[in-house]
């Protein structure tokens, strides 16, 4: 049976945005930038504002144009739509950033960056998707809240159990935190909200089946021991008292109309 590594879920916002500027350019921009494609290599993003460390210059290497345009505009990977070739074709950038950026500015910077050297063009439209609601399951939640706020250690850890299983331990998480972790583990293509309407931190310990999304990834199930632990859906209310609710919802789309593959000179 394949031995499931050990995952760590770090707590971080990386290029977070809370607009949405569309194809328009912005004031914002590199002071220098080069945009390449990339000869290969393990996907890296170092340095930027509030890295701690060259906050001046952002080194970003193999990554895709979805990925990219998922992060500058801060939408998931499944709201960006076009050609292949934006899932295929891989890119490495070199930016030096002004002083005094902050790191909520950068998502407008590589906005501008990507539109104006790989000759974007786009429109939004909106399309349905699922959503699975995180919410409070009938008898209630089975958490620890952590108190007081300083004793709070935010991680959530992921760790293999004998039989398959994986086995997450919570520091101290709040909701909107839990429901960003689940989505990113299980779910390529749908969003997970919190609407559980609890505040504060919570400690837990949870234990399922890796299926779905990166868990699944993670580690394949390929015995019957694998089926020892129940899945999310099971695991969460036996034993979180929370539980995950299946709609719809309409999202936001970017359409990439057309773009070059080889960017621009630089």
């Amino acid at each position: 049976m394949k031995q499931l590594p050990i995952l760590v879920v770090a707590v971080f916002a990386l290029w977070n945005s809370d607009s949405i500027s569309g194809q328009k350019t912005t004031a914002l921009s590199f002071e220098v930038a080069t945009v390449r494609i990339s000869p290969g290599g393990f996907p890296t993003y170092t340095g930027g504002p509030g890295s701690g460390r060259d906050p001046e210059r952002l080194t970003v290497r193999n990554y895709s144009l979805k990925y990219l345009l998922s992060r500058a505009f801060n939408l998931k990977m499944f709201q960006i739509a076009g050609p292949g070739w934006i899932d295929t074709m891989k890119y490495d950038i070199n930016a030096k950033v002004p002083s005094g950026t902050s790191r909520e500015q950068v998502p407008e910077m590589f906005k501008s960056l990507l539109i104006e050297r790989l000759n974007l063009q786009t429109h939004y439209e909106k399309r349905e998707f699922t959503v699975y609601n995180l919410v409070v399951a009938d008898k209630g939640p089975k958490l620890e809240l952590v108190k007081p706020a300083s004793d709070v250690h935010t991680y959530l850890t992921f760790g293999p159990r004998p039989g398959g299983g994986v086995k997450a331990v919570s520091g101290g998480v709040d909701m909107p935190l839990l429901a960003r972790v689940l989505e990113t583990q299980f779910f390529d293509d749908a969003v997970v909200a919190d609407k559980t309407g609890l505040d504060g931190a919570y400690k837990f310990t949870l234990e399922f089946a890796p299926i779905g999304g990166a868990m699944l990834k993670a580690a394949t199930v390929t015995t019957p021991e694998d089926l020892a632990f129940p899945s999310i859906f099971t695991a969460l209310p036996e034993q979180l008292g929370l539980k995950l609710e299946k709609g719809k919802i309409m999202l936001d789309v970017l359409v990439i109309d057309r773009g070059e593959k080889t960017p621009v000179e630089n």
